[in-house]
């Protein structure tokens, strides 16, 4: 074989590796995507079947537990309470994963909070052992009617994630609504 021959063979050897190597790159890129938008789709999915629960039922405890699944299954927390605020008391609804002396510890702490909590904003905390971690304030036309304190994170899980931020939205909005019409149906003594 010519020693232009080799030369020629190289070169297309050269010109194949780098078209190789391009559409490898390509090819994990494409792949990327494709795992970032499947995360998307499953996050959006998470998001529906959350709301859904919230108005699936009128009832206080149906509504009740739907906000405990959403906020052990889809936050990643076993330790949290939701309570119900008027202006001089927060009620707890139900507290998973606290004894009743955190449940009362809460509810001292989010009076201490709660020119904080007014602004209906999220409130996160650092995650230092005892310490809470995030404070949602459950709001209906910007008025704060409740409030999810969140203790800590399920081992597995590093930290909040944006999908969370976004649940966050959804449960402060619509389970204060949930929870407002079980109230209003109680008080009217509407069978649900």
């Amino acid at each position: 074989m010519e020693a232009a021959q080799q030369d020629d063979l190289h070169l297309t050897l050269a010109a194949l590796r780098s078209e190789n190597e391009r559409l490898r790159l390509e090819n994990e890129q494409y792949r990327k995507q494709f795992t970032e938008l499947e995360a998307r789709h499953t996050d959006l999915a998470n998001l529906y079947v959350a709301s859904y629960q919230l108005h699936g039922t009128l009832d206080r405890e149906g509504v009740v537990a739907a906000i405990q699944e959403i906020v052990i299954n889809l936050i990643g927390s076993e330790s949290f309470g939701v309570f119900e605020c008027t202006a001089d008391a927060m009620q707890p609804i139900c507290a998973v994963g606290l004894s009743p002396e955190e449940t009362f510890r809460v509810e001292r702490l989010g009076h201490q909070l709660w020119g904080e909590l007014q602004r209906g904003e999220l409130l996160l905390r650092p995650a230092a052992v005892g310490e809470w971690l995030a404070w949602l304030p459950l709001k209906i036309n910007g008025r704060v009617t409740g409030v999810i304190a969140i203790r800590q994170l399920l081992p597995h899980k590093e930290g909040l994630e944006p999908v969370d931020f976004e649940l966050f939205d959804l449960l402060a909005n619509q389970a204060a609504t949930s929870l407002l019409c079980t109230s209003l149906l109680a008080q009217a003594q509407v069978p649900a």
